[in-house]
């Protein structure tokens, strides 16, 4: 409970700094007070977010904060779609419109595909194989195992990478000045060709450092070891150790890629489209979307099963 306080705390704290930042590019020559008076808005919306999502956290199923992001990037993608129908369908001639319309249609099965891609992904996981001493091999024809998911990071390492990148241009709106401004626009943004890649390096180094942070294999071994257990042909201590360190730098390579790629589409679809920039394929909106979905999902079924096994007794 302190903990989840003192992280409240910090997130209202962060949340005025950055509003108060983000004053600057709103309100251009303000005064002082009018600076701080929009910081004190932004937070003050963020703090009711904040007591919002733990009341549905609390007499709700899945994470309120969670739940309330997913239903405002849902809430605007009707918008986005029709955007994009009046981006593609031009109202010129009719091979303009024919082709426009096939475009479109392009774009929506793309849209599905990737929605297909992320669930795929996000379900995906490595089965490593575990055996207990003294114990049946299986319990139940079920097989003992210990499930890695492909991308165990989640979302996080693109809202870190795209925050961090994020710094230089706030600091430009902060200070003014036209030379330092001049060079984030020509470098450091992600329209910029060394912006995306110092974008993909950090997605990457945040996957790694956010998968190894939140499963550690030493830990891990150790308490297999405690529990009497092992992995089949791995002896127990710092071979286990290393054998769940080499698994887990392999799936990663592959999560951080699967990632690199759904932060990225968005980007170069905008950079050959000359549509909205509201209109996007990809991007972390829909990680979020199809993440949250699936966890709500998994909870809903394990409340209904608990409540079929509790009716049956």
């Amino acid at each position: 409970m302190k903990l989840n306080r003192y992280t409240r705390y910090l997130g209202i704290a962060l949340a005025f700094i950055q509003g108060y930042m983000f004053s600057f590019a709103f309100i251009d020559g303000g005064k002082p007070l009018e600076y701080m008076q929009f910081a004190l808005i932004l937070t003050a919306g963020t703090a009711l977010l904040l007591w919002l999502g733990d009341q549905i956290t609390q007499k709700g199923i899945g994470n309120g904060i969670s739940l309330i992001i997913m239903a405002g990037i849902i809430a605007s993608m009707p918008s986005m779609f029709v955007e994009a129908w009046n981006g593609f369908v031009t109202t010129g001639t009719l091979q303009t419109t024919v082709f426009g319309i096939i475009k479109y249609i392009l774009f929506v099965v793309v849209y599905l595909a990737i929605i297909v891609g992320v669930v795929y992904e996000e379900n995906a996981e490595r089965r490593i194989p575990i055996q207990y001493a003294n114990k049946s091999n299986s319990i139940l024809g079920k097989q003992n195992y210990i499930p890695f998911k492909l991308n165990s990071a989640g979302v996080m390492p693109v809202i870190f990478a795209s925050a961090l990148l994020s710094v230089p241009s706030l600091i430009a709106g902060v200070i003014k000045n036209e030379q330092f401004s001049l060079f984030v626009n020509e470098w450091l943004t992600m329209q910029t060709v060394t912006g995306f890649i110092l974008y993909i390096l950090f997605i990457f180094a945040f996957t790694y450092f956010y998968t190894f942070l939140q499963l550690k294999p030493k830990e891990l071994a150790e308490n297999l070891q405690k529990n009497g257990g092992f992995i089949p042909g791995v002896r127990p201590g710092e071979e286990t150790v290393e054998y769940v360190s080499k698994v887990l730098k392999r799936i990663t390579v592959a999560g951080a890629l699967f990632l690199s790629v759904i932060a990225g589409l968005p980007i170069i679809f905008g950079a050959i489209t000359n549509l909205s920039s509201n209109v996007r394929i990809g991007g972390t909106g829909l990680l979020i979307v199809v993440g949250v979905a699936l966890e709500t999902t998994k909870q809903l079924e394990s409340r209904l099963l608990t409540r079929n096994y509790k009716g049956r007794r």
